[in-house]
């Protein structure tokens, strides 16, 4: 067995007391959280919960570069699922705590000077559970890192989209290259599902619909692999609907349930969709509208339509994962994490 080496993310964990003891198994690595070189580096002093924060910082114990670089990469994509929200800043590069290592690897010939970027903030520990959690098992993996790719392509604040927050309305873009950016996100987005497989299954002859209606088979088929994943498939699930419709939505009839609680007059009309509509929503903004050669009406895409396939796709991704609901502090977030 090979012996595990120990390297650095930049990562720096202010909150790391609040949850279970490290280390964190993932497939062929771990995560401590440690007290290194990189910590001693803050100036000041930091405080978490009115108290001085005993700071740390996430390190990988691996047996090779290439798999604590997958680890890194899988932590900052499970950041991206944890918070659904846009990263400040990511450290990008896992540095061998080996200085031969560490000089073979990052020589100035090949890659310049030693990547050195730090980031504090709370919340680290959870991304490094669903990153160890996920990386026992291929599809998990990988739907986890479509998701970061389909937030890297576009993602937005949530408080942008918060009506009694959001100052400006994100309709249509006049920009093609948003239109192309909206269509590959929600593609990645709906592919996170697939790897989940909690996707449509239907064909030609056994379609989703007949007649404006869920095909039975088609239907109690997604309802059981809900069920499988931890959810319920009478769960609503809200879609963001802003401004006039567009020619997408009124080219396809949403299956409401009623009205959001908080939307109110004509601008503000998000909806409640039964979780199997929402998902059958996704798939066509994926098949018919993002998908293959691009048509006229995809530059109807607003920011809007990627947020709501992407939030789906968390939604079902973190279920999967078992990190559903949302996770809190203290002694419920041990028991959840443990």
């Amino acid at each position: 067995m090979k012996k595990l080496k120990t390297y650095y993310t930049g990562l720096i964990s202010s909150d790391w007391s609040f949850y279970p003891s490290s280390p964190y198994k993932g497939k062929g690595w771990t995560i401590n959280f440690e007290r290194t070189p990189t910590c001693e580096k803050f100036r000041g002093e930091i405080y978490y919960d009115h108290k001085k924060a005993d700071i740390r910082e996430v390190t990988i114990c691996a047996c090779s570069f290439n798999t604590a670089q997958n680890a890194l990469e899988m932590i900052n994509c499970a950041t991206l699922l944890s918070t659904g929200e846009p990263l400040m800043f990511e450290c990008g590069v896992a540095i061998p705590k080996d200085e031969k290592e560490r000089s073979e690897i990052f020589s100035e010939d090949k890659f310049g000077p030693l990547p050195s970027s730090t980031c504090q903030t709370d919340g680290f520990p959870v991304s490094c559970k669903i990153a160890a959690r996920a990386s026992h098992q291929r599809a998990y993996k990988y739907a986890l890192t479509k998701f970061g790719f389909a937030s890297r392509l576009h993602s937005i604040f949530r408080v942008d989209i918060d009506p009694s927050c959001a100052t400006e309305h994100l309709g249509v873009s006049p920009l093609t290259s948003n239109h192309v950016r909206y269509a590959y996100s929600i593609i990645a987005a709906y592919s996170t599902i697939e790897e989940i497989g909690l996707e449509i299954r239907a064909s030609a002859n056994n379609p989703s619909m007949i007649k404006g209606k869920w095909n039975p088979i088609v239907q109690n088929d997604l309802e059981q692999r809900l069920k499988m994943a931890g959810i319920n498939p009478k769960e609503t699930f809200p879609w963001d609907l802003r401004g006039k419709p567009t020619r997408i939505e009124k080219s396809k009839q949403l299956p409401s349930k009623g009205k959001c609680s908080w939307a109110k007059g004509p601008y503000v009309r998000d909806c409640e969709l039964a979780m199997i509509d929402a998902i059958n929503i996704a798939s066509f903004l994926r098949s018919k509208i993002s998908s293959h050669k691009m048509s006229e009406v995809v530059s109807s895409l607003t920011a809007y339509d990627v947020e709501n396939v992407r939030m789906l796709a968390r939604r079902l991704l973190l279920s999967r994962l078992g990190f559903w609901p949302p996770f809190k502090r203290g002694l419920e977030m041990r028991e959840l994490l443990e």
